[in-house]
């Protein structure tokens, strides 16, 4: 309303109790499920009386939880079949430091991308090299650039230059 727009709101009528409904804004904003902290309200002007009502549908929440119970996995997975081992720049992962897989994700997302390698990898001996020798580990550029080498160079992809781990597997045979 305050961007000059109205927007209902909907109530899935089977799922209205004492205790509140599925309600769901189809604002710009919101496009979601919703609190309507006025719904006793809002569905007496409707004549709905909510503390009369009981639920006869499922809700949103219980649809969800029983699509991701029956869900089959093998349909987005490779089940059964033999997968290509992925070695090399840029197929680098990171260890998981208790909780840090979400920065590790947007790390490896972030280094993906052509700008960062220019930025980080393409220039990182220059980058290391005017570091000031006692502040490198503080010098988030110095990191970003270690990081990159990390990723984006055979250094660390095992068997393809000088760095951590055993080789792939030979590929599987045709």
């Amino acid at each position: 309303k305050t961007q000059g727009h109205n927007f209902c709101l909907c109530v899935k009528l089977g799922t209205i109790t004492p205790s509140g409904a599925d309600v769901y804004s189809y604002a710009e904003d919101e496009d979601d499920m919703v609190e309507d902290p006025k719904l006793k309200e809002h569905l007496a002007h409707w004549g709905i009386n909510m503390m009369q009502m009981e639920k006869t549908e499922k809700s949103m929440a219980e649809l969800q939880i029983d699509l991701n119970v029956k869900f089959d996995f093998d349909k987005i997975c490779e089940s059964g079949k033999q997968l290509q081992v992925l070695s090399g720049p840029g197929y680098v992962g990171l260890k998981n430091l208790g909780n840090s897989c979400y920065m590790n994700s947007v790390m490896q997302v972030l280094f993906s991308l052509p700008e960062f390698k220019e930025r980080y990898l393409d220039a990182s001996s220059q980058i290391i090299a005017n570091a000031a020798s006692n502040g490198a580990a503080d010098d988030i550029r110095v990191q970003m650039a270690k990081l990159a080498t990390g990723l984006l160079t055979p250094r660390y992809c095992g068997g393809g230059g000088g760095g951590g781990g055993p080789p792939p597997p030979p590929p599987p045979p045709p």
